[in-house]
């Protein structure tokens, strides 16, 4: 359905598909922070199993020093956007290639080096509830679970920003979507067997006593090169390197990660149901499909997706660590409620008088 190839994507289209009277309120968007901290925690990790692990007397840097790095991170990535165009072309490509081999290398190197494998019984069958937060309902937890998975399929957007710049945009930017949608589902499924295939002991991986500081992802790479070489640091260098463009995945059941990850998972698809909202709602009648669209269908998509998006923004905002206190609150809807109280706030006591919404510099 898309038909309006423009740089600023959700936001033009929000602006644009909405009737005139409506059009200057769509002027949110959803920015987080969420990866680079995810990253952060990452090389806290690689520092602690480098120095040997918790378990061997290795450095465990505090939540203060992961902050710091989580602020260097933000700083060189502001410095990397801010190079000019044929540097950001390489970064680019660069990291499409690493993406594209690394998955690859991943779901076949830990399975083959680990000399412990699960069985395929428990990797298609067993679904585990001994996870030390104090839920035990197999429902509560696979609607959890659906986060990360829901975290990973973001970026839809990305597609948005470059259909002006692509050709037959509006054929080609909606088969970019789909298809990133598709290979995801399909190589992120296979990277998930490989490493399923050499978990084995559960609750130990998620225990804060092994060597990772219960970091399952690393304490995997880590056993794996353990048990076949008789230490870990293959292991953790394949991880390091390799899965460098991974770490936006869940690296542990921290609360803090949690809240953050559901922070990003809502405000991105609030970003994204906002557009078809409108598509359904106030331009139902007057919306001109492009080329590519879903017929007679695509009311109906809309409103799955808008009911979608408002169920797991529920779901995304319930605790995920029982009893609930200070420690182990999610909180989710504070941040965006509170996100939300201020920008209408401001809408109403400013913007509104002088925000005119997306205006055109060009005659044609």
């Amino acid at each position: 359905m898309l038909f309006l190839p423009n740089f600023w994507g959700l936001y033009y289209w929000s602006a644009n598909i909405a009737a005139p009277r409506w059009a200057p309120n769509h002027w949110l968007w959803a920015v987080t922070t969420s990866v680079d901290f995810s990253l952060a925690q990452l090389i806290q990790v690689i520092i602690l199993l480098s120095t040997g692990g918790k378990n061997g007397g290795g450095y465990e840097a505090s939540k203060y020093v992961v902050i710091g790095l989580h602020g260097g991170i933000l700083f060189i990535h502001a410095i990397i956007n801010s190079l000019p165009i044929i540097w950001l072309s390489f970064f680019g490509q660069l990291a499409a290639a690493w993406n594209l081999v690394g998955v690859f290398v991943l779901m076949i190197l830990i399975p083959v080096v680990a000399k412990e494998r699960a069985s395929a019984k428990f990797v298609f069958t067993s679904f585990n509830t001994d996870n030390g937060d104090g839920i035990s309902s197999p429902v509560y937890i696979f609607f959890l679970g659906l986060l990360t998975s829901q975290y990973t399929l973001t970026g839809y957007d990305a597609s948005a920003h470059m259909t002006e710049e692509t050709k037959s945009a509006a054929k080609n930017g909606p088969k970019g979507i789909i298809s990133a949608i598709g290979i995801s589902v399909i190589v992120g499924w296979g990277y998930l067997l490989g490493i399923t295939f050499a978990v084995t002991d559960i609750p130990y991986l998620l225990s804060d006593d092994n060597d990772a500081g219960g970091y399952a992802i690393a304490e995997i790479y880590y056993l794996a090169f353990k048990s076949r070489y008789g230490n870990g640091f293959g292991g953790l260098f394949a991880w390091e390197w390799l899965v460098l463009p991974y770490f936006s995945a869940s690296l542990g059941s921290l609360v803090a990660f949690q809240a953050m990850v559901s922070i990003a998972t809502i405000g991105l698809y609030i970003a994204y149901a906002l557009p078809i909202f409108l598509r359904v709602t106030l331009a139902s009648k007057s919306f001109i499909p492009g080329p590519f669209n879903l017929g007679r269908y695509g009311i109906l998509v809309g409103w799955i997706a808008v009911l979608w998006v408002a169920a797991i923004s529920v779901i995304f905002s319930l605790p995920v660590a029982y009893p609930v206190t200070e420690q182990t609150l999610n909180y989710t809807p504070v941040a965006v409620g509170g996100l939300l109280i201020l920008t209408v706030s401001y809408w109403i006591l400013s913007a509104r008088h002088w925000f005119k919404g997306p205006v055109t510099n060009i005659d044609n």
